[in-house]
């Protein structure tokens, strides 16, 4: 196994993200399982730091985006407005 993957322990460590949180985000369902994190056993679980270094950039760069979009739209009539995609961007998955 490479250095890629780390506990919840470590994980939280390195990125601030609180232990329960990280569980959380593991066992809803919000990260996938296999690419974003592993079970060893019912107490052991490892995160990918290559996956959440990929999605944290990607989620950064989308938020500075729209950040920029929106500060752009302010100075948008509202046929402008109605004219932009009210679809927001989706986060690519990423594979290992």
């Amino acid at each position: 196994m490479s250095a890629n993957w780390v506990t919840v322990d470590k994980f939280s460590e390195l990125t601030g993200i609180k232990r329960e949180q990280a569980l959380r985000m593991c066992r809803s369902g919000q990260w996938q399982e296999h690419l974003a994190w592993r079970k060893l056993s019912d107490r052991i679980y490892l995160i990918s730091i290559k996956w959440w270094d990929n999605w944290h950039e990607t989620a950064a760069a989308l938020n500075r985006r729209q950040n920029r979009q929106s500060k752009s739209n302010s100075n948008m009539t509202d046929s402008d407005v109605e004219s932009e995609s009210s679809a927001s961007p989706r986060l690519p998955t990423l594979e290992s």
